[in-house]
């Protein structure tokens, strides 16, 4: 949420400037009495159910929520918008230990996962977009259109990674949360 923060006031994601924290802890206090409560999860499902109105989640979440909302015809409305100063990637990865006992087994399944076939039914069914560009071809094309699964270029010029930060700036930066998610 941070880093979300600096990049809407239009710093450095990374930025560890106490100006520019205390600038993010100014905005979040600003937003907090707005907020009913802090989840880690089932905000998809309070989403889907009608039962919230916002949240801050992971575009695939809300659009997974989108659909969930319309299979059970509850006249929901739920979509997913991304800040116009930019969002923050995330990807998912799949990676083997230099120690693991199956190797070679753990390659076969990552080789698997990467078929064109496999990657579009994923895709199909959790609505997040992968890095298998011959898996567009069988990707549902409402899917495919969507730019909030599969961004344009302009979109993606605006979205941006975060680095590592300096261990004392993380304990600075886990304080402020805890202070914004207790209201002090």
């Amino acid at each position: 949420m941070i880093p979300g923060v600096l990049k809407y006031l239009g710093k450095s994601p990374d930025s560890t400037d106490p100006a520019d924290l205390a600038a993010v802890e100014r905005t979040l206090m600003g937003i907090r009495r707005y907020i009913r409560n802090f989840a880690s999860g089932g905000a998809l499902e309070a989403l889907a159910n009608g039962r919230t109105c916002l949240v801050f989640d992971y575009s695939g979440d809300v659009i997974q929520a989108q659909a969930r909302a319309a299979e059970a015809k509850r006249n929901v409305g739920v979509r997913y918008i991304a800040p116009k100063e930019g969002a923050q990637l995330a990807f998912d990865m799949l990676a083997i230990p230099a120690d693991a006992e199956h190797k070679d087994s753990a390659l076969t399944f990552i080789n698997f996962l990467l078929q064109p076939d496999v990657m579009a039914a994923i895709t199909n069914k959790v609505r997040y977009a992968n890095a298998v560009p011959a898996s567009h071809a069988m990707i549902t094309p409402a899917l495919l259109a969507d730019t909030n699964v599969f961004p344009t270029p302009a979109q993606m010029a605006t979205f941006f990674t975060i680095g590592p930060v300096p261990q004392d700036a993380a304990r600075q930066r886990t304080r402020m949360w805890a202070r914004f998610k207790a209201g002090r």
